[in-house]
């Protein structure tokens, strides 16, 4: 699965930064950069999209569907845990009851096909996780003035350069 997601990620930087090349925008390569583009394309790209791509296979698409959309609950839930965003009573109120209607899904013994998914529905929950750390992390370590064009461009890389890695070790 790693693989998948490899070279998902590796064509998608080549063509980013193709596009970048063209423009005259290549992405800006300091050390400080460089970091961002690590712990971004580590908890953006391939972290999350691993995740996806692991347990695809092992449960509903339309369950794996629904942790995605927890990711701007949980990028709130964090930005408020690290004092990067304020209390809202209505935003707390709305991550309760999206979060409530996510286990009335996955929790009661009817709702998915099989009740030993519900441990592959908990792996599931790494991705939008790590989607919500690569948000913050976006928000608290992006350098200024770095092009959204030129961030994609080396996080994808960098994603497809850990994978690569990761691939390397499982032989």
């Amino acid at each position: 699965f790693i693989a998948y997601v490899f070279w998902a990620s590796l064509i998608a930087g080549v063509a980013l930064t193709a596009i970048c090349l063209a423009a005259g925008a290549m992405p800006p390569l300091s050390r400080r950069h460089l970091r961002v583009y690590a712990v971004m394309g580590a908890a953006g790209i391939a972290l999350p999209m691993s995740v996806f791509a692991f347990v695809a296979s092992k449960i509903p698409a339309s369950v794996l569907g629904m942790g995605v959309i927890l990711t701007p609950m949980m990028t709130y839930a964090l930005a408020l845990a690290l004092d990067l965003e304020r209390f809202r009573a209505r935003s707390v109120v709305g991550m309760v009851l999206g979060i409530a209607g996510v286990l009335l899904v996955v929790l009661p013994e009817t709702s998915l096909p099989e009740p030993g998914m519900v441990g592959w529905v908990l792996v599931s929950l790494i991705a939008p996780t790590s989607f919500a750390v690569s948000n913050v992390c976006a928000a608290y370590l992006r350098p200024p003035k770095t092009s959204s064009l030129a961030m994609g461009a080396a996080m994808s890389l960098f994603a497809a350069a850990l994978l690569l890695a990761a691939m390397t070790v499982q032989g």
